[in-house]
């Protein structure tokens, strides 16, 4: 995996977004408004999370950071995983569930 931290712009975002894995979750319109809310008031920070992005370009996390990212137009550092493994996706975020 190539584990890299780089400034999530609002167009990097759009990009990301444009390419969502078919089992991404949508993001929750409750939690994009409190991640732009701290990103507008300059209190978000960069957090170990990667956006996780597979092989194939497909992105299967970060949809509420680069939700938020364009909804408050503020760049912000993340980490991005550039070619994650596909076959990780069933095992991550396992508390929630996600529908295709």
């Amino acid at each position: 995996m190539n584990v890299t931290q780089t400034e999530l712009t609002p167009e990097l975002a759009a990009k990301l977004l444009a390419s969502p894995h078919p089992k991404q979750r949508r993001a929750a319109p409750q939690t994009v408004a409190v991640y732009a809310t701290a990103m507008s008031e300059g209190r978000w920070r960069l957090v170990p999370d990667p956006i996780l992005v597979d092989v194939d370009g497909l992105m299967f996390n970060g949809a509420h950071r680069c939700s938020a990212v364009i909804t408050s137009k503020v760049t912000i550092p993340v980490m991005i995983s550039w070619d994650a493994d596909p076959e990780i996706f069933d095992l991550i975020d396992v508390g929630r569930r996600r529908s295709a």
